[in-house]
């Protein structure tokens, strides 16, 4: 189920992207320079040869020239792998940063909302979006981004070095990639299509393997196995079909790029030697070209392509925006008195309910003006079948859901003027179906109030006349 988006905000990952803003430019700064350097260095061995060729060149021509280069290639090898180290460095801590903070983010996140988004999103969809989106978000930052930024700086530096040479070679090189982009394009959006609905089949998938883990012991009770590994099985062949139609596309595109890039170096290569023989650049000058060429032709289909591995992550990072567009529990409430005031809490009337009105999602209503109250002391049961609403009226009391029309009063306040932590304190929940952390029973009891004495422990302990635990 999507998620419809409740407020208007920045996204969180470009707020986290540009937080560790200085990182990402340290290392676009330093791969511009990283390329410089090759660049000024093949321009350098062109100049070298075009001496070592000319018809004036002399028997001591060769231990001259390479006698001035020495230095030279000492001084660029040492400052490219400094620059290299600085531009790994500020990639590395930037994926891992961004990584962190994104993480953090979504965990103390999905702590804010309110158990309707639980409710309606099911399990297998959360646990899907901190699983295989979350994996998808981090390639994205680690892999996808970095190599597009590294490709992009490499076409454009070289291109530019391509020009100051040959404008025509330029020309001829970039001649192809109109019909790269416009093919890449087509299958990048194809392949998000197919990689949302593969998403989805994965929440379904993960849901019904969730349904059947929880509900062990009905499914072997009553023997539902064969009906549970029916429905397993129909979400997994969902998952295969959607992901064997990515896999083909994919494949197509990757064949489509190996043509499509073989055929500019052939036909560049052709051109460049037709402008030697034409006298419109050197020979030195072709072989800077020839070298640098691999190093252009390569990044420019990667970067075309990459179109797919931006789209594919973006249908992620999209699922995991939806995490924070949903409204955080404390703005659904109005935030109201930390504590009831010492006279309400002397009223005889704890709970009252006048007309109270609720649905969920919109669906058929599951409370019709149901009015009620309960008085200081009393003992009260709700009797009725399944599904008549009794589970309901614990979630409306402790407002894990807000109810549509009536009044509901706590200690003879609206509870839309209390703190929701506080109003919350006010109940004990004892839910038929028991969780418990995997740790011992009374860092269990003392989970909700930290640095608990032991004494605390155990007269919350005989409260409930579980004495034998104390042992």
């Amino acid at each position: 189920m999507e998620v419809k988006q409740a407020r208007k905000g920045k996204s969180i990952f470009r707020q986290t992207a540009i937080r560790y803003g200085g990182l990402l430019a340290g290392y676009i700064i330093t791969a511009i320079l990283l390329n410089m350097i090759i660049i000024i260095c093949n321009d350098r061995v062109a100049g070298m040869a075009d001496i070592l060729l000319a018809d004036t060149a002399t028997e001591t021509a060769p231990s001259v020239v390479f006698g001035g280069m020495t230095g030279f290639l000492a001084l660029m090898i040492l400052a490219g792998t400094f620059t290299a180290f600085i531009r790994t460095y500020c990639g590395d801590q930037y994926s891992t940063l961004v990584q962190r903070e994104v993480r953090n983010s979504i965990s103390g996140r999905l702590l804010r909302l309110p158990f309707s988004y639980f409710d309606e999103q099911g399990a297998g969809s959360i646990m899907t979006k901190l699983s295989s989106d979350m994996k998808e978000a981090e390639r994205f930052f680690s892999e996808v981004l970095p190599e597009f930024l590294v490709n992009l700086i490499t076409v454009v530096t070289t291109t530019i070095y391509f020009v100051s040479m040959d404008g025509y070679l330029a020309v001829v090189l970039f001649a192809t990639y109109p019909v790269m982009v416009y093919v890449s394009d087509r299958l990048s959006k194809r392949l998000a299509a197919i990689v949302k609905k593969y998403r989805m089949g994965m929440d379904g998938r993960t849901q019904a393997v969730y349904d059947a883990i929880q509900g062990i012991e009905v499914v072997r009770s009553y023997g539902l196995y064969e009906i549970m590994c029916r429905r397993i099985g129909a979400a997994v062949d969902e998952v295969a079909d959607h992901g064997c139609r990515s896999t083909r596309i994919s494949s197509m595109g990757w064949l489509l790029k190996g043509v499509m890039t073989t055929i500019p170096v052939v036909v560049c290569y052709l051109f460049a030697l037709h402008e030697v023989m034409r006298g419109q650049i050197t020979a030195g000058a072709m072989l800077a070209f020839a070298v640098l060429l691999q190093r252009v032709i390569y990044p420019l289909g990667d970067m075309v392509f990459a179109l797919s591995d931006i789209r594919t992550a973006g249908v992620s990072l999209g699922r995991l925006e939806q995490i924070f567009v949903a409204e955080p529990e404390e703005m659904l409430h109005a935030m109201g008195e930390a504590a009831p005031a010492a006279g309400v809490e002397k009223t005889d009337i704890v709970i009252s309910w006048e007309h109270i009105r609720f649905s969920y999602h919109d669906s058929a209503p599951v409370l019709k003006d149901v009015s009620f109250d309960i008085r200081r002391g009393e003992r009260v049961a709700f009797v009725g079948g399944s599904g008549e609403g009794k589970t309901t009226i614990f979630k409306l009391l402790s407002r894990l859901y807000t109810h549509a029309e009536g009044e509901y009063r706590l200690y003879g306040k609206p509870v839309s003027r209390w703190e929701l932590s506080k109003l919350r304190e006010c109940f004990a929940v004892v839910s038929q179906n028991t969780f418990l952390l995997p740790v011992s029973i009374a860092e269990n009891v003392a989970c909700a109030k930290e640095n608990a004495t032991k004494e605390e422990v155990i007269a919350r302990l005989q409260q409930v006349n579980a004495g034998k635990a104390q042992r």
